[in-house]
C-alpha cells in the first residue's frame, strides 16, 4: 500500500467514526463492556433518591451507629473490670498483711491474771480451766504472769 491509498483509507474510517454515536460504537466493537457498572450506578441513583434509598441509607447509618456504640460499651466494661480487679487486688493484699500481723502478734501472748479469769486460749479460743499451762485443743503454751 502506498501512502496515498493509506491516507484515503484513514479518512474514510474517520468519517465513519464521526457518524456513529458512542453507544452504537461500543455495541459493535469487541472491546470489554462493563454494562453492569452502568446498571449499578443507575440503580444507586434511582434507589437513593426514592423511599428505598432512604431506607437503605437509614440501615447503613444505623449499623454504623450500632457498631460504634458496641465498641464503646466493650471498652468501658473492660476498663471497669480492670479497675475492679485492681481494687480487689489492693484489698486482698491489705487484708493479707492485716491477718499476718494479727497472727504474728497472737503467738505466745502472755496471759495476765485478769485475762486468766476469762479462761480462753489466745490462739484457738478454746475454753480453759484455771491453772492450765497448755491449751488442751491446740497445745499452745500459756504464759501466766504472776505479779
Amino acid at each position: 500500500m502506498n501512502f496515498e491509498t493509506e491516507l484515503m483509507y484513514l479518512k474514510e474510517r474517520i468519517e465513519k467514526a464521526e457518524s456513529i454515536n458512542d453507544l452504537d460504537y461500543l455495541r459493535r466493537t469487541n472491546e470489554k463492556k462493563y454494562w453492569w457498572t452502568s446498571i449499578l450506578i443507575t440503580g444507586l441513583f434511582y434507589g437513593l433518591n426514592g423511599k428505598v434509598g432512604k431506607m437503605i441509607l437509614g440501615w447503613i447509618v444505623g449499623a454504623i451507629t450500632f457498631g460504634i456504640y458496641s465498641l464503646y460499651l466493650i471498652y468501658t466494661s473492660y476498663k471497669d473490670q480492670k479497675e475492679f480487679n485492681d481494687q480487689m487486688e489492693f484489698y486482698i493484699l491489705n487484708r493479707k498483711k492485716e491477718l499476718e500481723k494479727i497472727n504474728s502478734s497472737s503467738i505466745n501472748t502472755p496471759i495476765s491474771d485478769e485475762d486468766n479469769n476469762l479462761n480462753f486460749c489466745t490462739s484457738c479460743g478454746n475454753k480453759l480451766e484455771k491453772g492450765v499451762k497448755f491449751c488442751e485443743s491446740c497445745g499452745t503454751e500459756l504464759l501466766i504472769n504472776e505479779n
